[in-house]
């Protein structure tokens, strides 16, 4: 009986310890070095449409999502000179989000995208297309991250979209 409780309440910290997911334990460095791509293409995305300002309140596996899709994004840049680049204003808002467009605070890129045949992303409001890149033939979709939060800007509607990136 007592071997079978300890099984027990052995079995139950195992299935709660793997629920903590280890994304919760993404710390954000307030300083580092800026991603201009990240910021250029995504500074309208957000992990939810919940705690927009409010990064400590912002569920922490979507943020983790996001922050895997920017690092993404990132090293998309280096293979292609048409992603979109820019710098926040000194606004408060803009203080609050821009750690989460730092590379430092980027986790690993995830293996697919390291191909250096991966030169292309889009931004969708679709989870499963465009399967080829619009402007780029010969494409084929490759990984996909979201769904996100998009507030408004840029060429998708407010609402979920999905970041897709392709190789050729």
């Amino acid at each position: 009986m007592k071997a079978g409780l300890v099984l027990l309440i052995t079995i139950l910290a195992v299935i709660i310890f793997a629920s903590v997911d280890n994304a919760q334990c993404l710390s954000v460095k307030n300083q580092g070095t800026l991603s201009e791509a990240s910021w250029g293409e995504t500074c309208v995305i957000y992990p939810t449409e919940y705690n927009l300002y409010k990064p400590n309140e912002w569920d922490h596996v979507k943020t983790h999502e996001l922050l895997k899709a920017r690092a993404g994004i990132e090293l998309v840049s280096t293979r292609n000179t048409g992603v979109r680049k820019a710098r926040p204003g000194n606004g408060s808002i803009e203080k609050i989000l821009k750690p989460y467009h730092y590379t430092e605070n980027f986790p690993s890129v995830d293996t697919e995208i390291l191909d250096n045949s991966v030169r292309w992303f889009y931004i969708s409001k679709d989870a499963d297309k465009p399967a080829v890149h619009p402007w780029v033939i010969g494409t084929v979709r490759i990984k996909s991250y979201g769904p996100f939060y998009n507030v408004g800007g840029g060429d998708v509607p407010r609402g979920n979209i999905y970041i897709h990136f392709y190789k050729r």
